[in-house]
């Protein structure tokens, strides 16, 4: 998709000796909608489902940062491109606002031997006024 703040994200397989083009990256992520601003924040990585390989979390502000946020998780092992709706799982956020689009991969924070996924709405007003929130999705619920 294109439009403004669509947003992208880019892997490249290191190690990275040289200066190199965002086309020549291994894997590619391309957003949606215009003001999504996909890919805004330093995406999660880590095993949530066990399976040995990494996963990846991408954060989606919507639109402009005035949406709930969105989060799209891709199973690895990840090669070539895809779309914000190819993700295998999708969280969104409570409420409008809320921003609920910054992922980080923990490690096994319950000791089931998975990763676990948090996510960060620091818009959600349910602590007050843009008090913030943060989710925990535990790897072996997803």
């Amino acid at each position: 998709m294109t439009g403004t703040l669509t947003g992208r994200a880019y892997i490249m397989h290191g190690p990275v000796t040289a200066n190199r083009s965002a086309a020549d990256a291994e894997v590619r992520f391309a957003g949606q909608t215009a003001g999504d601003a996909f890919g805004i924040a330093m995406p999660g990585s880590g095993d949530l489902d066990g399976d040995g390989h990494l996963d990846i979390a991408l954060g989606a502000m919507q639109p402009s940062g005035d949406g709930p946020g969105q989060v799209h998780l891709y199973y690895g092992p990840l090669a070539g491109s895809y779309d914000a709706p190819d993700s295998d799982a999708l969280f969104v956020g409570e409420a409008v606002g809320d921003g609920a689009a910054l992922p980080l991969i923990l490690g096994d924070t319950n000791d089931d031997g998975l990763d676990d996924l948090l996510i960060g709405a620091p818009g959600n007003d349910a602590g007050g006024p843009d008090a913030g929130a943060i989710y925990v999705i535990f790897g072996s619920g997803i």
